[in-house]
């Protein structure tokens, strides 16, 4: 009875049938029951986030403004990139723009392949069920080989990416050498002549090395999404339409708002947690230095104290961070990964319910035809939305890292500046440790 007339079936036949489906089905009334509970859940945590962070602002005074002016903005960021990035990549044939441009090139590579194995999908899927075994046999050996190269460029992607992550990276230390041992005597100055002493040597082998890596991957993340929905939207508003597409992309749409509003503020976490981390370090090494002092006013209780105190708010923050990135990845999974794959299934039904494109009168193994090759491409949309979606994430933990870096650079300009826009006193207890045994002995 279904298959009779589907010329005559509208939009509001399918959305009827859809729904009373859902709502009489015991496995669709508890998805939409989990939905519910899930959607009130994450706005209630956003919602308290956002008065959590208005009530700090309001209680903080002079602190909470200074936070506010030094909150990551866009176009903040985008100065602090192009002060950072323009070491690295000052010329065409420095090896970071050579990797640059050669990582771009098999991100493009990469795409049409995924198209082309696709649509080779789809047509084994025709042949198999028409049973026209010797067509098959040849498909498959054609598919065998534009696997060859699809998983030479999955491999040298990777390469790339870590070459390119090594040529920021070493571009920017070397950069830092050059300003921090140089003849005006910078890690004099920094050491011994600026009370707000830095942990230089955290951001440089630490932060720096992170924000090469995670620039890099926020660049492909952020490239190749956009590449392959340019490109296999086309090919698939040619097999499907436009209107379905259209609702694809909006459920996407109001996923990344929903998903921005309910998440905590990852850069700000980020930021502190490398901030902690180099307090930490910074502590063990001011140990190996005033070794000797510390041994003749029998300070090692106090220092015991410092470190023991440094590694526990460094705990808390970690644990916190994990939790909020627990929370969010599950939210993220359900909402991009496998509601995009719900929505996707959801885009094909109304094509062959509706009978566009004459798929009411081509036979069933046509249809499977048309279904595995707009599945294979759905699923890679989908996949380059959530990516695309999901970036927001990584920018912010990249921001945090970029603002360290930054200030990194512009402290080297000035070794003597003060709090004001350079580097935060990371160990508030170096001050204390001189060459006069007073100050030590104040310390403890």
């Amino acid at each position: 009875m279904e298959q009779k007339s589907v010329r005559n079936k509208t939009w509001t036949d399918l959305a009827f049938h859809f729904s009373k489906t859902i709502l009489e089905d015991k496995g669709g009334r508890a998805v939409l029951m989990i939905w519910g509970f899930g959607a009130v859940t994450s706005f209630a945590a956003g919602c308290y986030m956002h008065m959590k962070e208005a009530e700090n602002k309001k209680k903080g005074g002079a602190q909470a403004k200074q936070q506010l002016k030094e909150k990551v903005n866009r176009e903040s960021l985008i100065k602090e990139w192009t002060e950072i990035l323009k070491i690295p990549f000052d010329g065409l044939f420095k090896p970071a723009t050579i990797h640059l441009f050669g990582y771009t090139g098999l991100l493009l590579i990469r795409i049409v392949l995924t198209i082309k194995i696709a649509t080779l999908a789809g047509t084994l899927g025709k042949m198999i069920g028409s049973r026209e075994f010797t067509r098959m046999f040849q498909l498959q050996a054609v598919f065998g080989l534009y696997c060859v190269p699809a998983a030479i460029v999955n491999a040298l992607l990777h390469f790339e990416s870590h070459k390119l992550s090594l040529a920021i990276r070493e571009s920017l230390v070397k950069h830092v050498h050059t300003k921090y041992l140089d003849n005006n005597l910078t890690y004099y100055k920094l050491s011994n002549l600026n009370r707000n002493r830095t942990d230089v040597d955290q951001r440089v082998s630490n932060d720096i090395t992170r924000f090469s890596r995670e620039i890099t991957v926020l660049y492909g993340n952020l490239l190749k999404p956009c590449l392959e929905i340019v490109v296999i939207s086309r090919a698939l508003a040619k097999l499907m339409g436009f209107r379905q597409l259209v609702g694809f992309f909006l459920y996407f749409a109001i996923s990344a708002v929903w998903l921005k509003f309910c998440m905590p503020p990852f850069a700000r976490m980020t930021s502190l947690t490398q901030k902690l981390e180099g307090d930490f370090r910074t502590h063990h090494n001011r140990i190996i230095t005033r070794s000797e002092e510390i041994a003749f006013y029998g300070g090692a209780n106090r220092e015991k104290e410092i470190v023991n105190d440094s590694f526990r708010g460094l705990k808390t923050v970690l644990n916190k961070h994990y939790l909020l990135q627990c929370a969010t990845s599950i939210l993220d999974s359900y909402v991009i990964k496998y509601g995009g794959t719900m929505f996707a299934y959801s885009m094909l039904i109304p094509a062959v319910y509706l009978g566009f494109n004459d798929l009411d009168k081509k036979p069933a193994i046509e249809v499977m035809e048309y279904y595995l090759t707009a599945t294979q491409l759905f699923v890679a949309l989908g996949t380059a939305c959530k990516l695309l979606v999901l970036s927001h994430k990584q920018l912010q933990g990249v921001s945090g890292l970029t603002s360290r870096v930054y200030e990194l650079l512009q402290v080297l300009k000035n070794p003597l500046r003060t709090n004001a826009g350079g580097m935060p006193n990371t160990c508030k207890s170096n001050e204390t440790f001189g060459s006069s045994g007073a100050r030590v002995r104040n310390a403890w």
